[in-house]
């Protein structure tokens, strides 16, 4: 995460979607975004992280996907 800092300092935000690991060790598709907070000078004072877990909507999708293929296929 060091160069999506390092991004974000320079273009103020930074976002990116891939899988990620829990505290507990499970696995999630997540979108990250990491946004620069600058005073009202325009220093760099630090970094706003959110992360949103996206794993249903990732399975709904793919099932959706699987539907549409065994469908085609079986006719």
């Amino acid at each position: 995460m060091a160069s999506a800092r390092w991004s974000s300092r320079w273009h103020a935000r930074f976002e990116a979607e891939g899988w990620r690991v829990r505290k507990d060790g499970t696995r999630l598709w997540a979108n990250v975004v990491i946004t620069a907070l600058r005073d009202e000078s325009g220093t760099l004072v630090g970094f706003a992280k959110m992360t949103r877990d996206l794993t249903e909507r990732v399975r709904r999708k793919t099932i959706a996907w699987n539907w549409r293929v065994f469908k085609k296929r079986v006719g």
